[in-house]
């Protein structure tokens, strides 16, 4: 009985990878959606999310173009060293409400050894997710909803006129980062992917 049951289980999980193939492009695409960079005396921060995606072909892409298979889809904060245009990622994001909308707004401030990150992590526009990141131990913590509030009015508060020199333009982290409108998306994450 448990011989016959593991032989179908085995049957079912060959055919799902095999029709897999027919299912979604064997090409995989990136998307990235990245925050302003924070200028630090030789190095840069800034949040990146990169997305790594099959696209859906033959029936699963009727009608409308199908969902794609998610290959990798990672949040990072990442630092670069602007002399050397080297690429650390300092830690992940887990971000369990799947939205990306508020990366490109992330809001970062370097006080000391802190690295103090916020962007909106959901549609609801008080939903603000907080980081805070010591450099020097390499710890990061969730920042809870009380200090939150006390940052958004200290630190945060009239950011984007306040922090307007220190903040490095997208299209610069970009170009930077070599990813142009030609290549983008074809180019890795600078993560590893998921599917082999």
């Amino acid at each position: 009985m448990k011989t016959s049951a593991i032989s179908i289980l085995l049957v079912i999980t060959f055919q799902t990878s095999a029709f897999a193939g027919f299912f979604y492009s064997s090409k995989v695409l990136t998307t990235y959606l990245i925050s302003y960079g924070l200028k630090a005396e030789k190095q840069m921060y800034f949040v990146m999310n990169c997305k790594r995606y099959r696209n859906a072909k033959g029936i699963m892409a009727f009608p409308d173009g199908g969902t794609p298979k998610i290959v990798s889809d990672v949040i990072g904060v990442y630092k670069m060293n602007l002399d050397y245009n080297n690429l650390n990622l300092l830690f992940e994001i887990s971000d369990e409400k799947k939205n990306r909308t508020g990366i490109t707004g992330t809001k970062m401030i370097l006080e000391g050894d802190e690295l103090y990150l916020s962007y909106r992590c959901s549609s609801d526009q008080y939903s603000q997710c907080m980081f805070k990141y010591n450099i020097k131990t390499n710890t990061k913590n969730i920042v809870l909803k009380k200090e939150g509030e006390e940052l958004e009015e200290t630190i945060f508060k009239d950011y984007w006129d306040l922090y307007r020199d220190e903040r490095t333009p997208i299209s610069k982290v970009k170009k930077m980062l070599k990813i142009d409108n030609a290549t983008y998306r074809t180019l890795p994450c600078p993560v590893v992917d998921t599917d082999h």
